[in-house]
């Protein structure tokens, strides 16, 4: 049995840290139960490796990223990624998830979109965290999910996973601010696709300055040209 098929028969195996661990041998299974100390030391495990591959794949993208790069770049081996994470696309998935919650400018975006100011302020106070310098490095990984995504559409749950509750957040504000439900959800989707080209532009070098104007001109131009819809009952 070839080294690479042993390791995937032995993750198969080693299911979690609470089930019967299996070690492949010279095509028979050596099985075995895991100790205690293995169980409560997984967890912790399982995040060192989360970070270490998260700061792997800031530095070096995803694209081309293979599961056996990733295991030399972070100390481990596949066998051991594996075991963690199941695959190669549940493991970028969980990387991506944790990078989320590591951008405290990213994930504290529904604080910038409470209903304190108008829903004009918000937004931008929203585009104002979003662009922050240190969220860059998490932008530009970000644009390489997409373009896993769209050019593998098996990769969609990647994408799915890292891009969050964004829009649904900003769906929200909307309705806070007394839309319709259906009308916030085409409001929300125009902001979103605004602020992903806007992203797209502070990449490519425009200045952080001039987007936010830009920014702000495009909001209250939507706002401006999108009458309230309330939202309607049962009579």
């Amino acid at each position: 049995m070839r080294p690479a098929d042993r390791a995937r028969r032995t993750a198969h195996l080693e299911l979690d840290a609470g089930a019967v661990a299996g070690e492949v041998l010279q095509g028979r299974v050596t099985l075995r139960r895991p100790s205690l100390n293995s169980v409560s030391d997984a967890k912790p495990e399982r995040q060192r490796l989360l970070s270490l591959i998260g700061d792997h794949l800031l530095a070096a993208g995803v694209d081309g990223a293979s599961l056996s790069g990733i295991a030399r770049a972070v100390g481990s081996n596949n066998r051991m990624l594996l075991y963690y994470f199941g695959s190669r696309e549940e493991m970028i998935i969980a990387a991506g998830v944790d990078l989320v919650s590591r951008f405290p400018r990213i994930s504290a975006l529904n604080e910038r979109l409470s209903p304190e100011g108008s829903l004009a302020e918000r937004l931008d106070a929203a585009w104002d965290q979003i662009a922050h310098p240190d969220n860059v490095p998490y932008i530009r990984l970000f644009f390489e999910f997409i373009g896993m995504a769209a050019r593998k559409p098996d990769n969609a749950g990647i994408l799915q996973a890292v891009v969050g509750g964004l829009p649904e957040s900003v769906q929200e504000a909307f309705e806070l601010d007394g839309h319709s439900p259906a009308q916030s959800v085409r409001l929300a989707t125009q902001v979103v696709a605004m602020w992903r080209g806007f992203q797209v532009n502070l990449l490519a070098g425009v200045p952080r300055e001039e987007l936010r104007i830009m920014q702000a001109a495009a909001v209250r131009s939507l706002l401006a040209d999108q009458p309230v819809e309330r939202a309607t009952g049962p009579s």
